[in-house]
């Protein structure tokens, strides 16, 4: 009788070792299913915050992109202009000097430019002109290109600049042919330099 009550206590405590470890194994299955989800959770936070950084970002680029003005002038129309130049100089038996954008260009009557566009008039106006590469800028006439052509008859000194500009982004040649003083700036009445100048302005640069 003693011997099957200690076999009697002895399943009991072996049933009651192997409930306990399957709590706690249940219990093991559930924080790491619990952790799991966690994660994942985590993870689809972390890429959605991912993909609005990276939307806002795209968003700005664009942005930026569209808000920045477009060039009016490049190297490849300044070297159409150039060609245009070179070709109509010697039907009018001149030869016209390129302000290069570095060293400054002499007139025969002592005019220098750049700098003199500060002190040049045009229209009664002074301080109208600047020097701008790509036509964009703070002055009335944004100078793109300056072309001097120092005459050899009398009387002498004598000189023809033309100076071609944006004019609230507008193509124009203004024409210098001043002698002494400050340059005296008009449009010039050169239908084909203007009409040459208009047409290369408007161009799509390649």
């Amino acid at each position: 009788m003693h011997m099957k009550n200690l076999q009697l206590a002895t399943v009991l405590l072996a049933g009651a070792l192997v409930l306990t470890g399957c709590n706690n194994q249940s219990k093991s299955n559930t924080a790491a299913t619990s952790q799991t989800t966690s994660d994942h959770s985590v993870s689809r936070q972390s890429s959605s915050s991912q993909v609005i950084k990276q939307s806002s970002e795209a968003k700005q680029s664009m942005s930026s992109k569209e808000s920045a003005p477009t060039a009016l002038w490049d190297s490849h129309k300044d070297t159409q202009l150039k060609t245009f130049i070179d070709q109509w100089a010697p039907t009018m038996d001149q030869t016209y000097t390129e302000y290069d954008g570095q060293t400054p260009l002499k007139t025969s009557t002592g005019t220098v430019y750049p700098t003199d566009l500060a002190q040049a008039t045009v229209a009664g106006a002074t301080g109208v002109l600047g020097w701008s590469e790509n036509g964009l800028g703070s002055y009335t006439y944004n100078v793109v290109a300056i072309y001097n052509y120092d005459g050899t008859h009398p009387p002498l000194p004598n000189h023809i600049t033309y100076l071609f500009a944006f004019h609230n982004g507008q193509p124009i040649v203004l024409v210098d042919q001043s002698r002494d003083g400050a340059p005296i700036l008009t449009e010039t009445k050169n239908a084909q330099v203007q009409a040459n100048f208009t047409q290369i302005a408007s161009s799509t640069s390649n």
